[in-house]
């Protein structure tokens, strides 16, 4: 039996889901040494929940490449990106993504709808966990080239309601994300134009 050629798109659509996969390892990275390097000034439970979490994002969003999603990931990894935030259109395209939606969620703790109450079973005996801090980064990577950081902020508290004490927890992680992925992009160029002078490895 002769073996079907792989479509463009779906080399498209599995390409970018791993390029995600890959920026939420990389922001996970970055945050963990962070938190490494300053953990006796922040005082802040995280390197249990880090330590979690950088086994989590190995596997990151992985469900959407297997069965109960891929067939409606592979079309609208590439649709959505090219539609309005709360348009029709956008409203429409989440209803034929409905059961691949239900399916993820079902499968990945990073999503509040993983949980029956929500975003606040994210933080056990209110202390900060792995899949709360995969959401953020997630919430992140997703909207970082489109949306201001107020507005991610926003978004979670229109969708998900969070008590305050969260929601400053999530506007804390997410501006700590912008900073690292900003100082991190910086350090990168630097290096690249010593390279260009330089000329050297």
């Amino acid at each position: 039996m002769t073996k079907q050629p792989v479509s463009h798109q779906d080399l498209t659509s599995r390409a970018t889901i791993l390029q995600h996969t890959a920026d939420v390892v990389r922001m996970s990275s970055l945050l963990t040494k962070h938190i490494l390097k300053e953990k006796e000034q922040m005082h802040l439970p995280y390197l249990a929940a880090l330590q979690e979490l950088l086994l989590r994002v190995r596997d990151h969003d992985a469900s959407k490449l297997g069965e109960g999603e891929w067939d409606i990931f592979r079309v609208s990894t590439q649709e959505l990106p090219n539609l309005t935030l709360g348009s029709p259109e956008y409203a429409a395209a989440l209803v034929e993504m409905k059961d691949a939606l239900a399916h993820h969620y079902e499968h990945n703790s990073h999503h509040p709808e993983y949980f029956p109450g929500g975003i606040g079973d994210m933080l056990p005996d209110n202390e900060v966990s792995a899949v709360f801090i995969e959401m953020c980064i997630d919430v992140y990577v997703v909207n970082r080239l489109v949306y201001s950081l107020e507005d991610m902020v926003d978004m979670q508290v229109n969708l998900y309601n969070p008590s305050p004490d969260v929601t400053m927890l999530l506007r804390a992680l997410i501006e700590l994300l912008y900073q690292l992925d900003v100082a991190d992009m910086e350090a990168a160029l630097t290096k690249m134009g010593q390279l260009g002078v330089t000329g050297k490895l």
